[in-house]
């Protein structure tokens, strides 16, 4: 838990304490006035607003964060490209010379075949014993609209709402 988050939920805790207090002390107090109250006595609203602040600052972060592991993914991307392309020229500089094997300290180079890859083209014409039964998919987005237009899906069901926290700045 971190200090905001902490100091937060102090002060929820003395909210809820002082709200308490007042709702006991008068029957016929107003809900508005006993918010209005807290408000002036309890650093509730500060303490939410630095909790959203970090939240923001947090999202920042791991946006920028998202940002280079991005960067380097592409970068990466490059050097394997590049590392692909320099075996590419060995191996054809190798095949060109004539040469199978080369040898040097901790390192040796031999020209290879590589095994076979399977071409299928046409699945058709593929006899049933190379067959295999896949399962069933289910349409998440179709069965979503369908309960969502009232219709009922057995073993299906849309959860209940939750609120969540939307902040805009400026």
């Amino acid at each position: 838990m971190t200090v905001n988050s902490e100091l937060l939920s102090a002060e929820l805790t003395r909210f809820r304490e002082l709200r308490h207090r007042l709702m006991e002390a008068g029957d016929t107090i107003d809900d508005d006035v006993v918010l209005d109250v807290l408000a002036g006595v309890s650093d509730l609203h500060d303490a939410i607003l630095n909790e959203v602040r970090s939240a923001l600052e947090d999202e920042d972060v791991a946006s920028r964060l998202r940002g280079s592991m991005d960067e380097m993914e592409t970068r990466l991307r490059q050097i394997e490209r590049r590392a692909e392309g320099r075996r590419e020229s060995a191996l054809n500089a190798m095949a060109e010379a004539g040469l199978q094997r080369l040898e040097a300290p901790g390192l040796r180079i031999e020209v290879r075949r590589a095994p076979p890859l399977l071409v299928v083209s046409d699945e058709r014409l593929v006899p049933e014993a190379f067959k295999v039964q896949r399962p069933a998919w289910l349409d998440y987005r179709a069965i979503h609209d369908a309960l969502k237009g009232g219709a009922e899906v057995p073993g299906a069901s849309l959860t209940d709402t939750q609120p969540y926290l939307s902040v805009r700045t400026s």
